[in-house]
């Protein structure tokens, strides 16, 4: 095994580090063009490399420079090569291109380590704008690749904080991901992990199709129907068909049949079903009443009739909670939902 060839007295790196090095000391541009001769063989080993380089400082970057040409003196400064060095990389090749790249690499490890939080149970824990101002200049596949790994509801919150094309762009690639690399999706974790967590089966289209509608049940009505109505513009029309078709809110309760209902609902918390209760239309209201015991709904109709300060978000939340319920029973075929025709 060679021996890392020291710079200084205080950072020794391999041959391929210094490399690695020298192509961020090299800048975007010309680094983008020249790793664009590289074997794949090669630029794996690279990636490998950059992402153990430590803080390179100027004195160290210069010396290195001036080993290879004297005309790269002026460097870079202070700097986080790895960071640096996926930038070159996210910059100089498409994310179908670089998984495809990296996909053949093996002993790439992607579970979570036993002892640590697992990762996207974490981030549903850290603040939506938080996430959104670390993720927003990055490529539309990779923040459909992080969207797609939160629940819904999260990532109904997160796309909310996009401009209007950015929301279109991403849901269309959700439409579209499959199983993504490996070795990319290590990548993206290894990233928000740092980031976020350290310091604080075979992918379809039907699946695609299945995050869009579990993500715009989370949304209002009237932003689910606009968003909806701008994907049909330039977006397959099956897929966009696929998604109407498991697209279910809570007052669709009136398309399903009585035995639907009362299934849904003996699974409910009677506080839960006041709570969704509040405000609603009277025909919605009788048609989950009428689908309840009589001694619950005795119960109900009394704790409907006491004047409460109730916030409307934890209604809304409540009634998209039910929702979510159905569709859930719906999947496992414990009850059918009504067609496209009913539903409209």
């Amino acid at each position: 095994m060679k021996k890392p060839k020291t710079t200084d007295s205080s950072i020794a790196m391999t041959g391929v580090q210094q490399a690695a090095a020298m192509l961020v000391a090299m800048g975007k541009e010309h680094a983008g063009k020249l790793i664009k001769h590289f074997k794949n063989e090669e630029l794996r080993v690279l990636v490998d490399a950059a992402h153990t380089l430590p803080r390179i400082s100027r004195p160290v970057l210069d010396d290195l420079v001036k080993r290879f040409e004297d005309e790269f003196s002026a460097g870079t400064g202070l700097m986080d090569s790895s960071d640096a060095f996926d930038s070159i990389i996210n910059e100089s090749f498409t994310p179908e291109e670089f998984s495809a790249l990296i996909s053949q690499e093996t002993g790439m490890e992607t579970s979570e380590n036993a002892d640590e939080t697992p990762l996207w149970e974490a981030m549903e824990e850290i603040d939506s704008e938080e996430i959104v101002e670390f993720i927003q200049d990055e490529h539309p596949q990779t923040i459909a690749l992080i969207f797609s790994n939160f629940s819904s509801q999260q990532a109904a919150e997160l796309i909310a904080l996009l401009d209007r094309t950015t929301q279109r762009t991403v849901l269309k690639r959700m439409l579209a991901l499959g199983t993504p690399a490996p070795a990319a999706l290590a990548v993206v974790e290894r990233h928000l992990r740092e980031r976020f967590v350290n310091n604080v089966s075979t992918n379809s289209s039907g699946e695609g199709q299945a995050r869009v509608a579990n993500l715009l049940n989370e949304l209002d009505r009237t932003n689910m129907e606009e968003l909806l109505g701008e994907l049909e513009t330039d977006t397959d029309p099956d897929n966009i068909a696929a998604v109407k078709s498991l697209l279910f809110r809570f007052e669709d309760m009136v398309n399903l049949d009585k035995a639907a209902r009362s299934t849904i609902f003996d699974t409910v918390a009677t506080d839960l079903v006041s709570l969704a209760l509040r405000g609603v239309e009277p025909e919605l209201a009788e048609a989950i009443l009428e689908a309840l015991g009589q001694r619950t709904r005795r119960m109900i109709e009394s704790e409907l009739t006491t004047e409460a300060a109730i916030k409307p978000e934890a209604i809304a939340k409540a009634r998209r909670e039910i929702a979510s319920a159905a569709i859930k029973m719906s999947a496992e075929g414990k009850i059918s939902m009504p067609s496209a025709q009913q539903a409209a």
